[in-house]
């Protein structure tokens, strides 16, 4: 594939976990109230909806920019040159849990780490001469090659997990402060969980069919 093909499809991972997470997202549990009725949730998604954009807005963007700076670290590998070291500051400067984190540098290591190593495992679809990301998998992945690589794809939450209790998310209500950290990270795991099982479902019917 080409370095363009590959980053429009990370552009469209990115676009993926982004709506899916918005629509998983709880505004009620942010509150405390735990189930409310579907109509309730969708009015209180209303009354925060701009505060709430703004917070996603942020993470969107960092993701994004974690997401380029692996498809360009990418093709340095494809072609064996390069270091990812020059992308790490931008990364952390972007990156809407980071700049939230209150710890020691645990997670900026972790996030450095998850980029870093998702360049290296898409290196084999921009060295392919495949056009088609599906026949570019087959042609540099064997079967559990490609479901690792969606693991590590669909691996955000896992990389902030041991570090959520130190990021503080919040928005404001009528001068009150509500951290929504868990409920980004509980929202954004569901919806990781369930692109990744697609993505799954998907190898096994490419790689079961005849070339």
């Amino acid at each position: 594939m080409t370095r363009k093909a590959v980053e429009d499809r990370m552009r469209l991972v990115a676009e993926s976990v982004f709506e899916l997470w918005w629509e998983r997202f709880r505004p009620s549990r942010v509150f405390g109230v735990g189930f409310v009725p579907a109509p309730a949730e969708g009015i209180a998604r209303f009354f925060l909806g701009g505060r709430l954009r703004e917070g996603f807005g942020r993470l969107r963007a960092g993701y994004e920019r974690g997401m380029k700076a692996t498809v360009d670290y990418a093709e340095e590998v494809a072609f064996g040159t390069g270091s990812f070291g020059k992308y790490e500051n931008e990364i952390l400067a972007t990156d809407g849990w980071y700049a939230g984190y209150d710890g020691n540098d645990g997670l900026g290591d972790a996030l450095v780490e998850r980029y870093e190593t998702l360049g290296e495992a898409v290196a084999p679809l921009v060295a392919s001469n495949e056009d088609g990301f599906w026949d570019a998998a087959r042609d540099a992945y064997t079967k559990e090659e490609a479901v690792k690589t969606a693991e590590i794809i669909f691996g955000y939450a896992d990389t902030v997990e041991p570090y959520a209790g130190e990021v503080n998310l919040e928005f404001t209500v009528l001068s009150r402060s509500f951290g929504y950290a868990d409920e980004a990270l509980r929202s954004l795991r569901e919806t990781e969980d369930e692109l990744l099982e697609r993505m799954t479902a998907k190898a096994d019917e490419v790689y079961s069919s005849p070339r």
